[in-house]
């Protein structure tokens, strides 16, 4: 139970909580909850007291996270009229994660009945986002139930016109090209006056083995590219999302002129799709995007010294010329795990000439990270720049740490923080004056984390 009387800093003197005003108090809660797709902390504030309820609900409500079987106890309660309830919790709902037991059309659990059962109930109010995520990608056909397709899927969820975010997590056939085809036309710029909606989609996720560049280039570009803040493409998804590749990401930077956010996992990434030397292929790629968008992308104008062939050889910034217009000022960008051997530090290094300018957080995987990396690209890049943040991640080394056992005496302790201080420095090339360095050479610079950690000292 959460004291309802505040200590005051080195005084024994106590008040109780309720004198602080209403407003501080929720700012607290609101704070204290994290309600997402996958996780929800903050929930045992509801059991405080009244106060502490009333706050709370309201913000874990907000997202609802619908999964067999508390699915059916969540629809039970927003069957129910608001009369014989405490709260109108339907009303306080604004985003939905459907996990089917099912991608088929079953009776009960599928993913059909429960869209259908969302439509009934929210139909007539504006939701902002809607997800769906596949967890049982390894059975698709379920022998119970009829296969879906992507028409019906999309019938259900164009309900909401003024939608701003979609989440699309699926490996299944129905999932696919065809289904944003469907979709994004019915999300764009919006003005409903009536309905009091405003205009369209700004955050897009896409996870699955059927999205590829041609439903980007063809859906995605065409029809939210005036409203598009933020993409995903398998970043926390479960499906694998290896048909997307750096062609695509490319035109998205060229296109979506509000785009901020970028995330990128598991993408198909490779140097020639962002090496700016290789203008033997511009009529090529210029014929391709012109059949796809329709002649509505701009021409690819390249021209650069950097040399595709020589993965050694690092170009000062300053020495590489960008002609293409990169409409996007992107503010954040994560890149993980792809293929190594197709994606090095020059792809590394003309990915982010494209948007180093005003990049004010960058996420890369440590696999892309080496001393030279650091001393020949980010310094160079990012040295006059509003970048505040480097974050290094690892998912290989996340796995390991998670089932490492956890050290019980200081002996421990010790070996397990020499261990990573040896790989740092032994495999990744990184030590305490390294990133100091980096740390003065971008004023800028707030924090270098690895792993969680920050490491940098101011």
């Amino acid at each position: 139970m959460v004291s309802k009387m505040i200590r005051m800093k080195n005084s024994s003197k106590k008040f109780p909580i309720t004198k602080l005003p209403y407003d501080i108090i929720e700012l607290i809660i609101k704070t204290a909850i994290k309600n997402t797709s996958s996780t929800l902390t903050g929930s045992q504030l509801i059991f405080v007291n009244r106060l502490f309820a009333k706050i709370s609900i309201p913000y874990i409500w907000r997202h609802l996270y619908l999964i067999e079987p508390e699915e059916r106890i969540i629809f039970n309660i927003l069957s129910t009229s608001p009369d014989k309830l405490m709260f109108d919790y339907k009303s306080f709902v604004r985003r939905i994660t459907i996990c089917p037991i099912s991608m088929s059309n079953m009776n009960s659990g599928g993913l059909l009945k429960t869209l259908e059962i969302v439509q009934n109930l929210f139909s007539s109010q504006p939701l902002i986002g809607i997800s769906i995520e596949d967890k049982l990608n390894f059975c698709h056909i379920c022998h119970v139930g009829k296969e879906i397709t992507y028409k019906q899927v999309a019938k259900n969820l164009m309900t909401w016109k003024g939608l701003k975010e979609l989440k699309l997590d699926s490996s299944h056939s129905s999932f696919n090209d065809d289904l944003l085809g469907e979709l994004l036309p019915h999300f764009s710029l919006l003005v409903d006056k009536r309905k009091g909606i405003y205009g369209g989609l700004q955050k897009l996720s896409l996870s699955g083995s059927n999205f590829t560049d041609q439903g980007i280039l063809q859906h995605v570009i065409p029809h939210v590219k005036d409203t598009l803040i933020e993409f995903n493409a398998g970043y926390g998804g479960m499906n694998p999302t290896e048909n997307i590749t750096g062609f695509s990401i490319l035109e998205l930077l060229k296109n979506c002129k509000k785009l901020e956010r970028i995330y990128l996992e598991g993408v198909d990434l490779n140097d020639s799709d962002f090496n700016m030397m290789n203008d033997n292929n511009d009529e090529d790629d210029e014929a391709y995007c012109d059949e796809l968008l329709d002649d509505n992308l701009s021409d690819f104008d390249i021209d650069s010294d950097l040399s595709p062939n020589n993965s050694l050889i690092i170009p000062h910034p300053s020495q590489i010329s960008f002609n293409q217009i990169i409409s996007a000022e992107i503010k954040h960008i994560y890149i993980g795990k792809t293929s190594q051997s197709t994606f090095t530090h020059n792809g590394l290094l003309s990915l982010l000439s494209l948007c180093h300018k005003t990049l004010q957080t960058l996420s890369v995987d440590l696999d892309y990270i080496s001393q030279p990396v650091l001393l020949d690209v980010f310094i160079p890049l990012f040295s006059c720049t509003k970048l505040q943040e480097i974050h290094l991640v690892s998912e290989s080394w996340s796995e390991w740490a998670l089932h490492y056992p956890q050290p019980r005496y200081e002996y421990e302790i010790q070996a397990k923080e020499a261990m990573w201080r040896w790989k740092l420095k032994s495999y990744w090339g990184l030590s305490k004056d390294l990133i100091e360095e980096i740390g003065e050479k971008i004023e800028s610079l707030r924090a270098f984390n690895i792993l969680g950690e920050n490491y940098l000292k101011k």
